[in-house]
Formats: C-alpha cells, structure tokens, sequence
C-alpha cells in the first residue's frame, strides 16, 4: 500500500514537472514573437521577414509587406575605427556586416595613403616601411572616442 502511494507520488510529481517545463517553454517561445516585432521595428527591419527596409518605402522588397508609414528609431550607429557615435562624428559610410567609418576617419585614411602613395614614388627617399601611424596627423582613435 506504501508502496502504491509513493508510485502515484512520483507520477504526479514527473507530469506536473512536465507540464512546468512545458509553460515554462511556451512562455518563452510567446515572448520571443511578442519582443521579435520590437526588436525588428527598433533595427528597422520587416515586421514579417526581418529584412532591412532602412532604404526602401512602400513595400518590403523580400516578403511584399508593406513599410510603416511611422519612421521607425533612428539606431545608433559607431564608427568601427574611433569609436564615436554617428550623434557626435556625423554621417557614417556603411561598410559590410554592421562596420561603419565617419568622415573624420575617412580624411585621415586619405591622407595617410596619399603620403604613403608620395613616399614610394620620390626616387630621392629610401624606401621605409609605412604604418598608418606615420602620417603627420595623429590617427583619429589614439584620442579617447566621445560619447
């Protein structure tokens, strides 16, 4: 008799343990859709595929749905070599997968290659080698990035 209770103990103990286990992962797949249409219109991307729609209006060129009319968050963006934001250096140019350049930094990269490119063609100069940091002009993240 013992025995039979601690059986039925168990049993209950394992289904109510499953049926845990299963809200418990119900919640987080429902919370996940709930936050995913947050998460897409903060990043600028199709409230259906995810794809980005930063540059397009009307329609969703992946899916056919149509854009918000509403302008959706502005996300701040860095600069991948100095470090400040687009709110302090200005336009960024994008780069491939989330890299960006401000202004400053594309000045400094042109003038230090039109050195380098100065360099190697005076005969009257050894050759030596070239860092970037050689440039007359200190390098735009050697100071502290601003916030």
């Amino acid at each position: 008799m013992a025995v039979d209770v601690e059986f039925q103990l168990t049993r209950i103990a394992i289904v109510l343990g499953l049926v845990l286990l299963f809200s418990i992962a119900a919640n987080v797949i429902l919370f996940d859709r709930l936050f995913a249409r947050r998460r897409r219109r903060a990043n600028s991307e199709c409230l259906k595929c995810g794809y980005d729609i930063r540059n397009h209006s009307g329609r969703c060129p992946e899916c056919g749905e149509p854009v918000p009319s509403v302008p959706m968050r502005h996300v701040r963006t860095r600069c991948s070599f100095c470090g400040r934001t687009d709110h302090v250096a200005g336009r960024m140019v994008e780069g491939p997968g989330d890299v960006f350049i401000c202004a400053r930094c594309v000045e400094w990269s042109v003038q230090t290659l039109k050195e380098a490119h100065a360099q190697t063609q005076s005969p009257a100069t050894p050759p030596t080698t070239s860092s970037p940091t050689t440039s007359s002009q200190s390098a735009p993240w050697t100071s502290e990035p601003d916030a």
